[in-house]
């Protein structure tokens, strides 16, 4: 599975108080793995093994059912996980440490900075 999300959905802009500035190359980075991928050093990997999901593509929706299909995988198996976006740490309220602590998020094509 390859991500990479240079533009998001409210890239640039100020929503209810938070922004996510869209970023340079991380869409073209994830192409770039995925060419090496498919190439013969990268392994040759079939198209319909590979899922690249850029941009638009990106959405928590895409990324969850792409780690349904990775949940598949047989014991002998093997996949890249590659992740080429920004990240951020949500407050959350934990309630077995009766405190907040802060939650490494991914942010998607389709985040919403204000509902962490």
């Amino acid at each position: 599975m390859l991500i990479g999300v240079s533009r998001f959905k409210n890239g640039d802009q100020n929503v209810r108080g938070n922004q996510i500035s869209n970023l340079k190359y991380a869409g073209d980075d994830a192409q770039a793995i995925n060419e090496f991928l498919r190439s013969e050093e990268g392994g040759g990997f079939a198209e319909d093994h590979i899922f690249l999901l850029k941009d638009e593509k990106a959405t928590k929706a895409e990324v969850e059912g792409a780690l349904a299909k990775l949940r598949k995988t047989k014991p002998n198996d093997f996949f890249v996980v590659f992740i080429a976006t920004h990240g951020v740490l949500a407050p959350q309220y934990d309630t077995r440490l009766g405190r907040t602590i802060e939650v490494p998020y991914f942010v998607l094509y389709d985040s919403d900075l204000s509902n962490m």
